[in-house]
């Protein structure tokens, strides 16, 4: 799995002879299955070697045919698969996620996987029992365990002793009595007590697991009396990255898991996302620090202004950039509005926003459902800005 310090490594790189391959294979889409997707890449490759300069066009054949047997051995069990490649670098990634066919060569082509990654960015779950504790990670339509603790209780050697009432009753709290009414430990408290011990020790693990695996929200899942007995042991940091929370028994197989998960997931995200796309609206309504409408939103990010662009899950539009300077801008009969150069390169906002957007060291995000709808009827892309 390409993780996102190598998309940062690969923007920031050098590389010029990148191939880029983004690949549907969903049998259920109307473009994807493997047969259609293997000759559309066949056919692809034959445009891209018309396409580029006679002296590049040795060394993609060289790395042509690798590229084709790296996409032929994942195509099972996967709706995309993404490639970026030349001889050095093979970052190979099949995915649960649909994408549109598309192939360059030069440049890495990033814009579809930066997309894809904000839209469907990591959460992990909690799965929470008396002495089980599971941790997964839900990426990209995947469920993957990152770590599992076990309560390890030997009990053998524990003398379980049934309290009775003491003979006399005495001043102050009491548990209980065995034959002339001395205190003892009762067998149930060291039980419970082990297991709240265990449960604090794994929340030790917390903070490293959300820093390795780059996890800000998570799902508390279990038994309800133990999940809840789970969350008060939390700090408050961690108690705001909680964002729901179901029952989910521990011995629950991971698809499940995953499928209950999502549910909670997605309920708390289209609610704060609704906020989000009426919070940008109202303030660019208002004229405070936001916009909203693709030329706008391009002369903002240019400008270095933006703090975070919102985008419509069902935007895509054809935008231009120059290929001299790199403006991005809508597409127009004029030349160049910063460069007044006429040599473009047209592509979709899929695959131009979102690389543009992070080179001018603004955040994205992409919004689903209603929120998307209430943003395509204002031009299904806007911006916060920072001043």
């Amino acid at each position: 799995m390409i993780e996102t310090i190598k998309i940062e490594e690969l923007l920031k790189s050098n590389y010029d002879d990148v191939l880029s391959i983004y690949l549907n294979i969903d049998p259920s889409s109307s473009d994807g299955g493997r047969a259609p997707s293997l000759i559309w890449l066949k056919t692809a490759f034959k445009d891209l070697n018309e396409k580029i300069e006679p002296s590049k066009k040795d060394y993609l054949e060289a790395i042509e045919d690798e590229a084709k047997s790296l996409i032929e051995g994942t195509l099972f069990k996967n709706k995309s698969i993404i490639l970026f490649m030349n001889k050095e670098i093979k970052e190979l990634l099949p995915s649960q996620v649909a994408v549109e066919n598309e192939i360059s060569f030069g440049k890495p082509n990033l814009g579809q996987f930066i997309w894809i990654i904000e839209e469907y960015r990591p959460f992990g779950v909690l799965l929470v029992d008396s002495s089980k504790v599971e941790i997964y990670k839900v990426y990209l339509n995947k469920i993957e365990k990152i770590k599992s603790f076990n309560l390890d209780l030997d009990t053998s050697d524990w003398r379980k002793q049934r309290l009775m009432p003491p003979s006399s009753p005495r001043e102050g709290p009491t548990r209980g009595s065995v034959g002339g009414g001395d205190r003892v430990e009762a067998y149930e408290d060291r039980i419970e007590a082990n297991q709240l011990r265990f449960m604090k020790n794994t929340i030790s693990y917390f903070n490293s697991i959300v820093k390795e695996h780059s996890i800000r929200e998570f799902v508390l899942s279990g038994s309800e009396d133990i999940y809840e007995k789970y969350f008060k042991l939390l700090s408050k940091e961690q108690m705001s990255m909680i964002v729901g929370n179901t029952p989910i028994p521990i011995d629950t197989n991971p698809r499940n898991i995953m499928v209950q998960s999502l549910s909670v997931f997605w309920n708390y995200e289209r609610a704060r996302e609704k906020t989000l796309v009426e919070n940008l609206l109202e303030r660019a309504s208002a004229g405070i620090l936001a916009c909203v409408g693709i030329d706008s939103t391009l002369k903002s990010i240019q400008a270095g202004r933006v703090d975070k662009v919102v985008i419509s899950r069902a935007y895509n539009q054809t935008i231009r950039k120059c290929f001299k300077c790199n403006h991005h801008e809508m597409i127009t009969e004029k030349p160049c509005s910063n460069c007044n150069s006429p040599d473009f390169i047209e592509g979709s906002s899929k695959s131009f926003l979102p690389p543009l957007i992070i080179s001018f060291g603004a955040k994205m995000e992409v919004v689903g459902d209603d929120a998307s709808k209430k943003l395509m009827a204002y031009g299904g892309v806007g911006a916060f800005w920072r001043y």
